[in-house]
């Protein structure tokens, strides 16, 4: 794979010339240090290859770790690649060009992206070390190893279009055996074929492991999202079963056991209106029910429903149904 593979890499200080900002430094399997001309600091590369998976690549400053020190790396796949990186000491910015937005990783943490001649762009946080090991795992790799339909959404819209030469960049949930796992990828013991073969064993359980991770915050969503919507249902059915004297937002957040604001942005998404809006047209809902089917005057039925006043009713009744309460009354529709 290394023969159509091609990583570069570069670390530069803020203060460096404009005309050394563009320049990339390739890096092969094997070694490299790379550093740019004025560059307060070094970045030693380790790349390795796990047969038939990819890349495994190494990124660790030699000597002192300066603060404020901006990055750019530059991956290059002729068959698409998808690419991981996790954080073992110090933080990083990262982003894409191309890409809205930027991700903030500390240690224990990851990040996906693709971008066929993309650059990745990188800012090292305040730290006294700074490393991390990036996998860059053939598409063709994924897409025969993981079934589209099955894996978590993350990876769901790349796997099922296929395009890994696509910018894209979202952070992804580690787990301390993730972190154990890279940790014994840069550290592993063996050397030639064995490193090969040991490499690519440990490529393939970190990304079971990610998968895992990833699926199981999805099914915790999931359930997180029923277990609100149920609670939406209950306060819904307490208002539509006491329309005439509904309890206070805050009273129904309490009965159902969810806050104020959560409880309302669930009014808001399932029923396009706030919960006092759903109390209000549910309570004259409920007094054009009553004087459609009782003896009670328009003023009984606006006292019933908590008015003082039968103004104040019969304007609130207008704007929801366009008519007056005495319609009704007179037997018109």
């Amino acid at each position: 794979m290394s023969d159509r593979l091609q990583v570069h890499f570069n670390a530069f200080g803020p203060r460096v010339p404009s005309d050394f900002r563009e320049q990339l430094f390739p890096i092969t399997c094997g070694r490299n240090l790379s550093e740019t001309p004025g560059s307060p600091m070094k970045m030693a590369s380790m790349v390795k290859e796990a047969p038939n998976v990819g890349l495994v690549t190494h990124f660790k400053p030699e000597g002192e770790i300066c603060t404020d020190v901006e990055m750019k790396s530059k991956v290059v796949g002729q068959d698409g690649v998808f690419h991981m990186a996790m954080q073992l000491a110090g933080g990083a910015v990262a982003s894409v060009e191309e890409v809205k937005g930027s991700h903030t990783l500390y240690p224990g943490q990851a990040l996906m992206f693709t971008g066929e001649d993309q650059i990745m762009n990188g800012f090292l946080l305040s730290c006294a070390s700074f490393e991390t090991v990036t996998l860059s795992l053939s598409g063709g790799f994924l897409l025969r190893a993981l079934e589209p339909d099955t894996a978590p959404k993350t990876f769901r819209k790349i796997l099922s279009s296929g395009q890994f030469s696509t910018p894209y960049l979202s952070k992804l949930n580690t787990t301390p055996m993730a972190q154990r796992l890279s940790l014994e990828m840069v550290s592993n013991p063996y050397r030639g074929a064995f490193e090969e073969l040991y490499l690519q064993g440990k490529v393939l359980e970190l990304l079971a492991e990610i998968l895992t991770t990833e699926s199981n915050r999805e099914k915790g969503r999931n359930e997180t999202r029923q277990a609100h919507w149920g609670k939406v249902l209950d306060a819904r059915d307490i208002l539509l079963n006491n329309p005439e004297n509904p309890p206070s937002a805050m009273e129904l957040s309490n009965m159902v056991g969810m806050s104020y604001k959560t409880l309302n942005r669930g009014f808001l998404k399932y029923f396009q209106m706030t919960i006092n809006q759903f109390a209000m047209g549910a309570m004259l809902d409920y007094a054009r029910k009553t004087l459609a089917e009782t003896d009670l005057t328009v003023v009984e039925v606006a006292h019933k429903c908590g008015y003082a006043n039968s103004s104040s009713f019969i304007a609130a009744y207008r704007r929801r149904f366009g008519q007056s309460p005495g319609h009704i009354r007179r037997g018109e529709n």
